[in-house]
Order: C-alpha cells, then sequence, then structure tokens
C-alpha cells in the first residue's frame, strides 16, 4: 500500500512539473520590455494623435499592399510606404481554438506587434498587448508614419508594465534604431470624435493553428 502511495505520488509530481513547464513554456515568447515614456515624439506625436482608431481594422485592405500579397509570418499585415517593412501581429491560433484555452488561460489574449524585414527575411517583435476585455479581440490599430520610418500604434489593450491595467496606447516605434517609446501626450480615446466604423467588415481573420 505504501508502495503505491509513493507512486502515485511521484507520478502527481511529474504532472505538476509538466503542466508548470508547458505552462511557462506558453508564455516565454511574450514581448514583455517597457517602452520609453516621453511627452511627445515630434514629427510622430502628431500624425499618431490625428489617426483614427477607428479607421481601420484588421479585415480591412492594408491600404499599402499593392499588387505584392505579403506571405510573411502573422497577420493584419500593414506595409511600410517603401514596402521595406510589413507590421504584422502574432497570435495564438485562430478565434475557435483561442475560445477553448482561454477557458482555462488568458495567454491566447496576448497578441505581439512584430515588424518584418522584407529584405532581410527577418521578424522583430516589437511588444506584446494583451486584449482590454478577454474574448473581444485586439482593441489597438497600428499604422506607418508618412515617411516610413516610424509604426505608430493606438487604440487600448493591456500592456507590460502593468498587464492589469487596461490603457490608452500611444506607441511609436522606430524600426532603424530599434526602439519604441510611449507618449504621455496621449487624449483619451473617450475624448475623441464620435466612433466611425471601417468600410470593410470586422472579423477575425487569424489562420488557425
Amino acid at each position: 500500500m505504501k508502495a503505491i502511495v509513493v507512486r502515485v505520488s511521484i507520478a502527481f509530481g511529474l504532472l505538476a512539473a509538466v503542466t508548470a513547464a508547458l505552462y511557462a513554456w506558453s508564455y516565454s515568447d511574450l514581448v514583455r520590455g517597457s517602452a520609453r515614456t516621453v511627452e511627445d515624439l515630434a514629427p510622430y506625436g502628431d500624425e499618431l494623435r490625428s489617426l483614427d482608431v477607428y479607421g481601420d481594422s484588421a479585415s480591412c485592405k492594408d491600404p499599402n499592399a499593392g499588387a505584392q500579397a505579403y506571405e510573411g509570418p502573422g497577420w493584419y499585415p500593414r506595409r511600410s510606404p517603401a514596402g521595406d517593412h510589413v507590421a504584422i501581429a502574432s497570435s495564438w491560433g485562430g478565434p475557435v481554438s483561442t475560445a477553448v484555452l482561454g477557458l482555462v488561460m488568458d495567454r491566447p489574449f496576448y497578441h505581439t506587434v512584430g515588424v518584418w524585414d522584407v529584405r532581410a527575411a527577418r521578424l522583430t517583435p516589437v511588444i506584446s498587448i494583451k486584449e482590454a476585455d478577454p474574448h473581444s479581440g485586439i482593441a489597438h490599430r497600428y499604422a506607418w508614419s508618412k515617411d516610413g520610418r516610424a509604426l505608430l500604434v493606438i487604440g487600448s489593450g493591456r500592456l507590460p508594465d502593468d498587464y492589469e491595467a487596461v490603457v490608452d496606447l500611444c506607441l511609436v516605434y522606430l524600426p532603424a534604431a530599434n526602439e519604441l517609446y510611449r507618449l504621455s501626450r496621449c487624449p483619451p480615446y473617450s475624448e475623441r470624435s464620435v466612433e466611425q466604423k471601417p468600410a470593410c467588415w470586422e472579423v477575425d481573420d487569424r489562420p488557425a493553428r
């Protein structure tokens, strides 16, 4: 009897260890680096604040897509004006797997914004943003600056500094310097103009895995 108890204890211990290892592994690819907070970053601050967070959707066509379809990793691609970089989102699976896994863990609610270097075929993860309202999908959008040298991230979500707090996002990423900035001069979206829905349907087009 004592031998059985020992074996059961060992089995449960191994199961707990494997579960903990898998749990830790599932979060290991998140980008937890903090953005450098500045009041403003000319000229990109004005461009960012003028963006309509409701004027784009992951299901809308990329305005800079051109004739060549994006074939790199991730989803929600937004090509830079020069076409040398593509902003993308990396997530766990599609809506079905998210709904199922989301019942037991919050990992499916994290989405990493990254930049794909077309010439080098290299992905640079920028930051992992947790959904403001789990199961509702991303509430952030991104667009390239007019000169194509900065990626502007707007909307709302939870940042690595404090994944428990929902904040308005005013982020500027500079690929050339690999630097991420968070602008403190960021008016709340609740105080902005009336919501304007994009012309295309709002759907989750993440590839199923």
